[in-house]
């Protein structure tokens, strides 16, 4: 455990941590309304199959928050707060909550890089593109 954790949350409220606890809260929040959504669809017929991750926020929103450049995200059926935290832009999705300016459409990857070749498939659809011109 790290020194910091044991403190009282004012003598660490500076505003990155708060903006941090802010994050993983709204994450945690929307992992666990979105589950409910999907609860209520399976209670009545509207969708066959749904596998709940309540009481899974808590480990699953800050081990996505936890991925850096490069580092792969491998989901099982209830990482759905592993997927918002990885995939979700919080700017966008949380407006007037501080978090910055939205991103692009792809920063929000852990693999994201300068977006120049990065992705093989891009580099195949390319090849492909100039051979039927």
């Amino acid at each position: 455990m790290i020194a910091e954790d044991l403190q009282p949350l004012s003598s660490t409220s500076s505003p990155a941590h708060a903006r941090e606890r802010l994050l993983r809260y709204a994450l945690m929040k929307l992992a666990r309304d979105f589950d409910s959504r999907f609860e209520s669809l399976l209670l009545t017929g509207r969708i066959s199959k749904w596998y709940s991750e309540v009481g899974n926020e808590a480990t699953t929103v800050p081990a996505g928050l936890a991925l850096g450049p490069g580092d792969a995200l491998c989901t099982l059926h209830r990482d759905l707060g592993a997927i918002l935290a990885v995939y979700l832009d919080p700017a966008r999705a949380f407006p007037g909550f501080d978090f910055g300016e939205p991103l692009g459409s792809d920063d929000r990857r852990p693999d994201a890089g300068d977006g120049a070749g990065d992705d093989p498939a891009d580099a195949d659809r390319e090849h492909r593109l100039e051979e039927t011109e």
